[in-house]
């Protein structure tokens, strides 16, 4: 058994796949980040586990002045983890799948290209502040099958006398019907300036929004509902899809002109719907300081009670 073992343990070497990597760092402006770090992580020679070797193959590279990391590797698996960070910037990551032609125990994978390129754009911290912010899991249960209920986003909950919260940020309005769960409602605003304008999520894994709100925007104040399980196409204008979100201008206080003099501003990240009787959104960010239209928020000082933290979802920037 040890002399087989010595035979073929070359062969897993020599017939991995190989691939050669190159990976290129840069911010929104084009310019490289010189200090970027890329972690990758593989799957390990499999003759190794038996030897209890580890299952992957992770290590730590930094960029070049150029901003690049290049490598020519031996692969055992079709896929690759990369995670790129950088002081003062939010990180990326991606698990890389390379068409194979053919992949075989004895083998392995082989590759339809021998090289590829990666690029990673990171988008830079300007200034993340404490926020309250929300993700749901399973989405905030209707009060009733029809109804009126004002939503606080600072509390994450319905307004009293349905939830903890105090002040309505909006209304979700249900309509009446035969159904124990409601399958859609309407995102009512009703404050003279309030409102919200949608945008498209921005394409990172860490900081999907703006910075700041445009409060130029058309703000409006209106916006239907549907059930997240229909999976019939959804009319423009209706409904937040899993690649936008909204931002919203609430708690506005007006001078005797009907000119705004105090806003609070938040966002809320899609998909947004209807869902088994409920209200879903996936996470809510909301500014607790009036007129400041900074929508870049502090994950490590999120200001919601400890014991809710431990009932949400994903916190995101």
């Amino acid at each position: 058994m040890r002399c087989m073992l010595i035979l073929v343990f070359p062969c897993w070497q020599v017939f991995a796949g190989t691939m050669s990597l190159s990976v290129h760092v840069a911010g929104e402006n084009a310019v490289p980040i010189t200090n970027a770090v890329v972690k990758v992580s593989r799957v390990a020679d499999p003759l190794g586990r038996f030897v209890d070797s580890p299952r992957k193959i992770r290590e730590s590279n930094t960029v070049d002045r150029t901003g690049c990391w290049q490598k020519k590797m031996n692969l055992h698996s079709a896929s690759v983890f990369l995670h790129v960070s950088a002081p003062g910037y939010y990180p990326e990551d991606t698990n890389l799948h390379f068409r194979i032609k053919s992949d075989s125990a004895l083998l392995g994978p082989q590759f339809m290209d021998a090289s590829a390129s990666v690029p990673f754009v990171l988008r830079r911290m300007k200034n993340p502040i404490p926020m309250y912010s929300y993700g749901t899991i399973h989405g905030l249960r209707f009060p009733a099958r029809s109804g009126r209920f004002g939503m606080d986003l600072k509390t994450g909950d319905w307004v009293k006398p349905h939830g903890a919260g105090e002040t309505a940020d909006f209304f979700v309005d249900v309509p009446p019907g035969d159904s124990a769960k409601p399958d859609s409602a309407d995102v009512v605003f009703q404050g003279c300036g309030e409102g919200f304008y949608r945008a498209h999520k921005h394409p990172s894994r860490s900081f999907w929004s703006v910075y700041c709100v445009d409060t130029n925007a058309l703000f409006s104040t209106r916006l239907h509902l549907r059930d997240l399980d229909d999976f019939s196409p959804v009319p423009p204008g209706e409904g937040v899809s899993k690649d936008e979100y909204l931002v919203l201008r609430t708690r506005v206080r007006v001078d005797e002109e009907g000119r705004i003099v105090e806003a609070n501003y938040s966002k809320i990240y899609g998909p947004m719907g209807t869902q088994d009787g409920r209200f879903f959104f996936f996470s809510s960010v909301f500014n607790p300081t009036a007129n400041d239209t900074n929508l870049e928020f502090d994950p490590n000082q999120n200001l919601i009670p400890r014991s809710k933290k431990r009932h949400m979802g994903r916190f995101v920037p």
